[in-house]
């Protein structure tokens, strides 16, 4: 079996073939064809390393050498878009008017994730000093990922995860802007004007979510939606 492995680090970008069988070279119609691919995946790399930091790796495998397709007079093109989200997946590359070939890849797309730098319980609140950074393979991560830029200090942990640990979104929950018991500033309006007043959260609350809130003036208990750290709104 032939393959080829394409990869593309921050400053370096390569081609290289390994062999491991035996066959006569492929023709120029499929020589053109792996030409256009890698053309296609090392772009993409270059882009995802770029804008995210990521480092892509393929391994194309080759068809049957016996393969014969005729050259093409302009440059094949690449069907389809690539799915960063799969291991093993199928591109088409096709000669307009004369020939389509479906050629097997496997991708790596190595970058930083979010990992735990000790074991953290369940409820805690996520700081600098319980996370660190690894370069893992996103295609193995089945079930999701954090990356740099992404929201995740103040989280807290629904589960306890063991140092070392891929932190994934699912093992995280929002923080708790409003405790329960606690004093929170009411706004109640309706765009044309606004009042505000101190009421006590009867539950806790995370951003976005509506509350029962006690009125201390009036007494009234009302659904207010938590906006911020001790504050809640009430719209009329």
């Amino acid at each position: 079996m032939r393959f080829r492995i394409l990869s593309l680090g921050l400053l370096l970008c390569s081609a290289a073939w390994a062999d491991t069988g035996t066959g006569d070279a492929p023709d120029s119609g499929l020589t053109q064809a792996y030409e256009a691919l890698d053309a296609h995946l090392l772009k993409r790399a270059e882009q995802e390393s770029a804008a995210h930091q990521r480092e892509l790796k393929f391994t194309i495998r080759e068809l049957d050498a016996r393969l014969s397709l005729k050259t093409c007079k302009e440059t094949p093109q690449v069907q389809g878009g690539l799915n960063l989200q799969r291991k093993r997946q199928t591109l088409a590359v096709s000669c307009d008017g004369g020939w389509t070939v479906r050629i097997p890849i496997e991708l790596e797309v190595m970058a930083p994730v979010l990992i735990t730098a000790r074991t953290l319980f369940r409820g805690q609140a996520l700081n600098k000093a319980d996370i660190d950074w690894k370069k893992v393979d996103l295609t193995a991560q089945t079930r999701g990922y954090i990356e740099p830029g992404q929201d995740w200090q103040g989280m807290r942990v629904r589960r306890t995860l063991r140092e070392g640990q891929v932190i994934t979104p699912s093992a995280l929950q929002p923080p708790l802007l409003v405790s329960k018991g606690e004093r929170v500033v009411i706004e109640a309006g309706n765009g044309q004007f606004s009042v505000k007043m101190m009421g006590e959260a009867l539950t806790n609350g995370v951003r976005g979510q509506q509350i029962p809130v006690r009125n201390l003036t009036s007494r009234r208990v009302v659904r207010a939606e938590v906006v911020a750290r001790q504050r809640v709104r009430v719209r009329m």
